[in-house]
Formats: structure tokens, sequence, C-alpha cells
């Protein structure tokens, strides 16, 4: 599953209120959602914020994911 949390500008005048500024696109395994509520943007962003808190950095991912390659081996 993909998860993008899109961010738009805002619209300029004089349509303020086209469309939010901010979308989450969900790709699934039958197709796509596109979700504008606040409340499901919300969870979604708490989510990735959530998962980069507890992400590696980059030297400790590769590191890591070297280690589990090499007990496949």
């Amino acid at each position: 599953m993909l998860v993008v949390i899109l961010d738009f500008p805002p619209m300029p005048a004089p349509y303020p209120d086209a469309a939010e500024e901010r979308m989450v696109y969900v790709d699934t395994l039958t197709g796509a959602l596109y979700l504008e509520r606040p409340a499901e943007v919300a969870a979604y962003a708490a989510a990735h914020e959530q998962l980069q808190a507890l992400a590696l950095a980059p030297k400790p991912t590769r590191d890591t994911l070297r280690a589990i390659a090499a007990d496949l081996t």
C-alpha cells in the first residue's frame, strides 16, 4: 500500500475555497482513494509523524538491511 500526503498552495482569488489545501492519496490493490476530510487527513498525518519518529537514520537503516540480507543468504 502506498500513501502520499499531498499539500497544495492556497487557491488564488476568486477561488479561495475551491479545494482543500491538503489531501491523502492511498493506492490500494484494486484502485485508489483520495481522502479530503480533515479528520482523515489528520489521522494519516499523525501516522506519518509517528513512523518518522521511529525510523532509523539512513546509515543505520542501510546497516540493518545489509545484516538482514546477510542472514537470508
